[in-house]
């Protein structure tokens, strides 16, 4: 197969030439944390710690990559970033943006700025290696390329300028093909609708530099195309606005375009883009066209499934000002059409999903009834998590993935609450199998079809800040947050419930040892914003 033989050879020409890596951190555990990992790799390692230092190094190694974080020292990532993308030697080297704050704005900014990826910590070093390895296989494409473009050159001089330009069209667009893929496999695998159309809206205003775009969802019926000459259907339905930039609120909020209107009728028959100057001169579309004119929108695009819109996608020119062209507008009706894909997979996803959740809750508060101790335990926990979540502003997705893995963390413990309730001490046995149950519980979800963040949250749950707990001894930030955030709530309800062994504490005796665990059991910024949220009133105790 030939993409087979292309990473094969790839592989040969890695092993060969070392990539350089610069990491950029200020944070000197996640630093060496990155070090090791990269290193481990085959990749040669520089570090920085701040900005200042970092562009230094850039001089000196001109590494094949940078891994930059957002907050440093003397420079921020934005601002080395913005340095090295302007300037002629440095723009071509790849930069990986990490960053604490995984807002879509933040994102934007280090796209906008120049930045080929972004990733929001905390997150797997496995993912960063694989998004890594994308862009330098990347890069080392466009260089073969560009090799094959100089033989070519060589052979027609006499044309060498016509053919430089027309070589260096086709390698812009071979390179944003290939980063296109890229973003299709990445909006694949968004599992859950509300991330899917942030990461849809988000990737389209990065990849195509629109200073416009607005997704409109589809009505409760999807619309189909009628044949030519067909009647057609009156419905009420309307697509209306979901997510938008660049837009003024006001004027985009009124905006609806009929399901089985002139211009979705047109869209659904042709399934590409119209441009408002096609629309134009369209008679029956010239109405809605003038809608499209007022909240700045250029082309607009049908997101289809079959033969059915299930949403539209309105872009308006770039930042530059330079308008859309044809080879824009084929890129666009690509995203759409996979974002068409995606939705359907969400869909099935979330309902396998629900059912998944419900079944084993079910299971769980069915054993937990068993033991009385226990009763209601992991639904306690996912309240206390969740608010704790809420108070720190995580992103849905997120919570989500913490309410999950709360009402799932016991799911390797059920064979063991007989023997934990007993008012004696635990067997060395016993000891281990509770020491060993994240990870069996983490295991169990995985193969339930819910890796990622859940495993992650249910596996390190029982891990402490100072780097004694179990079952992965991890420390500090090393720790998942929505585990540490799980931390708190589990001990929480824990000390408050009874035991065979002993009472329930009160509510602030069990706050007075959340504090007093600060900094050694539990992330200290989490258990004193948890205890202020109970003894506010701001959290719910039961």
């Amino acid at each position: 197969m030939p993409e087979e033989k292309a990473g094969a050879t790839r592989e040969v020409e890695r092993e060969q030439r070392k990539n350089t890596v610069l990491v950029v951190e200020d944070d000197s555990r996640v630093q060496e944390l990155l070090q090791i990992t990269l290193s481990h790799r085959g990749f040669v390692v520089h570090s920085a710690s701040n900005g200042l230092e970092a562009l230094n190094l850039v001089r000196e190694k001109l590494p094949d990559l940078i891994v930059l974080d957002v907050r440093l020292p003397k420079k921020s990532g934005y601002e080395v970033c913005e340095i090295l993308k302007s300037h002629e030697e440095y723009r071509r080297i790849p930069i990986v943006m990490i960053s604490a704050n995984g807002s879509s704005e933040a994102r934007l900014q280090g796209l906008k700025l120049g930045a080929d990826d972004y990733l929001a910590k905390p997150f797997s070093p496995r993912e960063l290696i694989m998004r890594i390895q994308r862009i330098l296989d990347r890069v080392e494409d466009s260089r073969h390329l560009a090799g094959r473009a100089e033989a070519l050159e060589g052979e027609v001089r006499r044309e060498r300028e016509s053919l430089g330009r027309a070589q260096q069209e086709l390698q812009s667009q071979l390179a944003r093909l290939g980063t296109m893929i890229g973003l299709i496999q990445d909006l694949s695998h968004a599992m859950r609708l509300p991330q899917l159309l942030e990461s849809f809206v988000l990737t389209t205003v990065g990849y195509l530099d629109l200073d416009v775009i607005c997704l409109l969802t589809a009505p409760s019926e999807n619309v189909s195309g009628p044949p030519e000459g067909a009647p057609v259907p009156i419905t009420q339905a309307l697509f209306a606005p979901q997510l938008w930039r660049g837009m003024e609120d006001r004027a985009v909020k009124s905006l609806r375009i009929a399901a089985n209107g002139p211009l979705a009728r047109h869209l659904a028959r042709q399934k590409r883009p119209l441009t408002l100057d096609e629309m134009d001169s369209i008679p029956e579309v010239a109405d809605e066209s003038k809608r499209l004119a007022a909240v700045a929108a250029r082309i607009a695009a049908p997101v289809v499934t079959g033969d059915k819109i299930v949403a539209l996608v309105l872009a308006g020119d770039r930042s530059s000002g330079r308008p859309l062209d044809r080879f824009d507008a084929q890129m666009l009706l690509a995203l759409s059409n996979s974002i068409a894909v995606a939705i359907d997979n969400t869909a099935a996803f979330e309902k396998v999903q629900s059912s998944f959740v419900s079944t084993v809750t079910f299971l769980i508060s069915a054993v937990e009834a068993r033991t009385p101790f226990m009763a209601g335990h992991s639904e306690r926990v996912a309240a206390y998590s969740m608010a704790i979540g809420r108070a720190l502003a995580l992103p849905s997705n997120d919570l989500e993935s913490l309410r999950v893995a709360a009402l799932l963390h016991d799911l390797g413990m059920l064979e063991l609450y007989e023997d934990v309730m007993a008012s004696r001490p635990l067997t060395e046995d016993e000891t281990r199998a509770v020491q060993s149950s994240p990870a069996r519980a983490a295991g169990l979800v995985e193969s339930l079809g819910q890796a990622g963040s859940v495993a992650a949250i249910v596996r390190h749950h029982q891990e402490r800040w100072d780097g004694y707990g179990y079952p992965d001894r991890l420390q500090g930030e090393q720790i998942p947050l929505g585990a540490r955030i799980m931390c708190v709530a589990n001990a929480f309800d824990a000390m408050c419930s009874n035991r065979p062994y002993r009472g329930a504490l009160s509510v602030n005796e069990a706050l007075d040892h959340l504090v007093e665990k600060a900094g050694a059991q539990f992330d200290p910024k989490l258990a004193n914003r948890f205890v202020e949220g109970i003894r506010s009133g701001e959290f719910a105790v039961g």
